[in-house]
C-alpha cells in the first residue's frame, strides 16, 4: 500500500513537472544495472590520461544524470582489489575509498579477495571505522566456515547473503555467489572454508525470500563463468528457469566474472522476457550495463537491453573527486627507483629466467619452480628509466612465500612437464634419475602440487621482496636491470 501511494505521488509530481495530466501517467521505468568485474586494482589512468576509475566514474555520473529517477544500481562482481601497486600497497584501501565515492550499492567476493587472507577484506565491512569502512554491503551466499558450517560473515558487520536496494519505486534484490574457483586460491588462504556450489537451489531459496520481503527485481551476481558463450555457463541456464510463488520468473538478470571475458547475451524463456547476462572483461577497461524496462503497475520486466561500455570512450574526461583520491594516495606511497632498466620489457615471459635465478640464489636450492600466472605483467619497464617498487607490485602482486622441499627426480620431472609452471636450475646442477634435490617452490604451487612433508621448510621469504632486493642491489653497484640479456641474480643467500 505504501509503495502504491508513493507511486501515485510520483505520477502526480511528474505530471505537474512535465505538463501532462494525471491520466497520462508514467507506467514504465528503466532500471539500469551497472557492473564491474575483475577490476584487480586498476584504478589509475594511464600515462596519457585514459582509463582508470576517475574516467569510469565520469561515465557512471553521465548515466545517472541522464535518468530522471534514482534508478541506477552499481555492483562489484569480485576480484576488485588484488593486482596493482596502489591497491596492494594499501591492501585494497585505495580501491575501497574510490568505490565509496562512486557510491557502489554492493559487491561480491571473488577468489582474489582471499589473497591477503579473507579477514583483510572482511575488516572493511566490520563496522570499525578505525580500519577503514565500506559504505556498501559485502554479499556472500555460499562461502562457509569449515569449523562449524556457518556462513562466512562478521558480527555487527554489513556482510549478508543478499540485500534489497531501494531505488525510487523499485526495490532491487541482489544475491551474490563465488563460483567453482576454489582451486584458483592458494590452499593456505582458503583451507578454513568451503564453497557450497548448489547455487541454483540457493538462488531459489534466497530469491523467494527477497520477493516475499518486497523485492521487485532479482539480480544474481556470480564470480564465475566461461571464457566464451555466456549462455552456456552451467548455472545461468538453470537459474533462468526458476519461478516465484506467483508463477513468474524469479531472476531478472545475472552478472558473471572471473574469466576476464567480454561477453553478453540472454537466455530465451518460453513465456516471458529473456534473462540478460553480462561479463565485462577485466582491469577496469569496461563497464557492464543491463537495462530493464519495468511496468510500474505490475512490476514485471517487459523488455531489456545489454551494452558493453568501453571506459576509453570517454577519452580524457574524468571525475575530479575520484582522481583527487587516487593522486593523494599515490603521493603517500613509497615509489623509489631501484635501478635503471637496461632494456624494455615486452612480455611477462621475459622475467622467468631471472625470477628463477633469484629464487635459487636466495635459497641455495638446486632448482626453482614458479607459476606463470603469478607473474602478472611487464610493469611498463622501459629502457633507460628507473625500475620502481610500484612496478614490482604490478609484476608480482601476490604475497607468495618460498618453500624448500626435497623431491626426487621423478617428482621434479612431473613439475617440469606442467605447462602452468616455469623452472630454473642452479648453475652446475645436473638432474639425474635416482637422485633427490632441494627445490625452491612458490607457496601457491607448493599447496597445489606438492604432498606436504614435516621436513618441508617455509623460508618466510616473500617472492616480491627478494625480487625487489635483487634489483636494488643491481642499482647500488651501477648495474642495469636487464632480465632478458642478463638474467643472473645479484642477491646473496638469504636462507641458511
Amino acid at each position: 500500500m505504501k509503495k502504491k501511494f508513493t507511486l501515485l505521488l510520483l505520477v502526480l509530481f511528474i505530471s505537474i513537472l512535465y505538463g501532462c495530466s494525471p491520466s497520462e501517467k508514467i507506467e514504465f521505468m528503466e532500471l539500469t544495472i551497472l557492473s564491474v568485474n575483475d577490476l584487480h586494482g586498476y584504478i589509475e589512468q594511464d600515462n596519457k590520461g585514459y582509463g582508470g576509475l576517475s574516467n569510469m566514474a565520469f561515465k557512471i555520473n553521465e548515466i545517472r544524470n541522464e535518468n530522471k529517477y534514482d534508478d541506477v544500481v552499481l555492483i562489484g562482481n569480485g576480484d576488485l582489489f588484488q593486482g596493482t601497486a596502489i591497491s596492494n600497497m594499501t591492501q585494497g584501501a585505495a580501491v575501497l575509498e574510490c568505490m565509496n565515492a562512486m557510491e557502489f550499492d554492493a559487491m561480491g567476493i571473488g577468489n582474489h579477495e582471499f589473497d591477503w587472507g579473507i579477514e583483510t577484506i572482511l575488516a572493511y565491512f566490520d563496522g570499525d571505522e578505525s580500519n577503514g569502512e565500506a559504505d556498501f554491503p559485502l554479499l556472500n551466499a555460499n562461502i562457509y566456515n569449515n569449523s562449524d558450517n556457518s556462513l562466512l560473515t562478521i558480527d555487527n558487520g554489513i556482510i549478508y547473503d543478499s540485500v534489497i536496494i531501494e531505488k525510487e519505486d523499485i526495490d532491487v534484490g541482489i544475491i551474490s555467489y563465488i563460483g567453482d574457483v576454489y582451486s584458483s586460491i592458494s590452499y593456505d588462504k582458503v583451507e578454513d572454508y568451503y564453497f557450497d556450489l548448489r547455487i541454483v537451489d540457493s538462488v531459489e531459496e534466497i530469491g523467494s525470500k527477497l520477493k516475499n520481503n518486497g523485492a521487485d527485481v532479482i539480480i544474481v551476481n556470480i564470480h564465475g563463468g566461461y571464457s566464451s558463450n555466456i549462455e552456456e555457463y552451467y548455472y545461468n541456464a538453470d537459474i533462468s528457469e526458476l519461478k516465484d510463488e506467483k508463477g513468474g520468473y524469479l531472476v531478472d538478470a545475472v552478472i558473471n566474472g572471473h574469466t576476464h571475458s567480454e561477453q553478453y547475451g540472454a537466455i530465451t524463456r518460453n513465456d516471458g522476457v529473456d534473462m540478460p547476462l553480462i561479463q565485462a572483461g577485466a582491469n577496469g577497461e569496461n563497464l557492464g550495463r543491463i537495462t530493464l524496462n519495468i511496468d510500474l503497475l505490475s512490476m514485471d520486466v517487459t523488455d531489456y537491453d545489454i551494452e558493453m561500455i568501453e571506459v576509453s570512450d570517454v577519452g580524457k574526461k574524468y571525475d575530479p573527486e575520484i582522481q583527487s583520491i587516487i593522486d593523494n594516495i599515490n603521493a603517500e606511497l613509497d615509489n623509489k627507483g631501484l635501478a635503471i632498466a637496461g632494456e624494455s620489457i615486452a612480455s611477462r615471459f621475459d622475467f622467468y629466467a631471472w625470477i628463477g635465478n633469484v629464487m635459487v640464489k636466495a635459497t641455495g636450492a638446486d632448482i626453482a619452480f614458479h607459476n606463470k600466472g603469478g607473474v602478472r605483467g611487464t610493469g611498463g619497464i622501459e629502457k633507460g628509466k628507473p625500475v620502481t617498487i610500484k612496478q614490482m607490485y604490478e609484476i608480482s602482486p601476490f604475497d607468495n612465500q618460498i618453500f624448500l622441499v626435497e623431491l626426487d627426480y621423478t617428482k621434479i620431472k612431473k613439475l617440469q612437464n606442467d605447462d602452468s609452471l616455469f623452472n630454473q636450475i642452479a648453475p652446475g646442477v645436473i638432474l639425474s634419475e635416482g637422485n633427490t634435490y632441494t627445490v625452491a617452490i612458490i607457496s601457491y604451487v607448493y599447496y597445489k602440487s606438492v604432498t606436504e612433508n614435516e621436513s618441508d621448510i617455509d623460508t618466510k621469504l616473500y617472492i616480491r621482496d627478494i625480487l625487489i632486493e635483487d634489483i636494488k642491489l643491481k642499482g647500488l653497484t651501477g648495474e642495469k636491470f636487464s632480465p632478458i640479456s642478463n638474467p643472473k641474480a645479484s642477491i646473496d643467500l638469504l636462507y641458511k
